[in-house]
C-alpha cells in the first residue's frame, strides 16, 4: 500500500521541479535531521530550510503543500527523491527514528560523493 502512494503520488505533476541534486540531498538530510533532532516541528524545519536554502524554496513549498493537505513527508518528498530513500524514510518513520535516520542518510550520500 505504501508503495503504491508513493508511486501515485510521484506521478502527479510538478511541473519544472526536478529531484534534489547528490549534494543539495546530503545538505538537505543532514540538516533536516538535525532541525528535528533538536526538537523543531517538520514544517518549522522546513521553513527554516527554505530561508536558509532559497534555491530550495519551489520544493520546499511543494512539500509543505502536500503536509498540509495530510500526506506524509515521505509522500510529500518522493518526487524529489529516489524511490530506496522513500523508503528508508518511510521504515524509520515507523520505526519512531526519523532524525536520526535522515542525519545517518545525509551522510551516507556523502560519503557516495566522494
Amino acid at each position: 500500500m505504501l508503495l503504491y502512494k508513493l508511486k501515485k503520488l510521484h506521478q502527479q505533476p510538478t511541473s519544472n521541479l526536478k529531484k534534489f541534486k547528490r549534494h543539495d540531498q546530503v545538505r538537505f538530510f543532514q540538516e533536516l535531521g538535525e532541525l528535528l533532532d533538536s526538537g523543531y516541528s517538520i514544517v518549522r524545519s522546513l521553513d527554516v530550510l527554505e530561508k536558509s536554502h532559497p534555491q530550495w524554496q519551489p520544493k520546499l513549498v511543494y512539500v509543505q503543500k502536500y503536509l498540509a493537505q495530510g500526506s506524509s513527508l515521505v509522500e510529500a518528498l518522493r518526487p524529489f527523491i529516489s524511490t530506496a530513500i522513500a523508503l528508508q524514510l518511510s521504515l524509520a518513520k515507523k520505526h519512531g527514528d526519523l532524525a536520526q535516520t535522515l542525519i545517518i542518510l545525509g551522510k551516507n550520500l556523502s560519503r557516495i560523493s566522494q
